[in-house]
């Protein structure tokens, strides 16, 4: 990060981190949301779960 003409100073919705001229970042952009969710069933495309005992796809956060 580059900071001009203020002292560390930054909005906390801006993402930072990344490689290069990645743009996006890795902590705030949206590959960081799936550090903080945690899938708990999945559905596939057809309809049929992937286990008997799971159901459709939902994200814990």
């Amino acid at each position: 990060m580059v900071f001009v003409n203020t002292q560390n100073v930054r909005d906390l919705r801006q993402p930072f981190g990344g490689v290069k001229a990645s743009g996006t970042g890795r902590e705030g952009g949206e590959y960081s949301f799936e550090v903080f969710a945690e899938m708990k069933k999945r559905l596939h495309l057809d309809g049929r779960p992937s286990d008997p005992e799971m159901g459709s796809l939902i994200w814990v956060s």
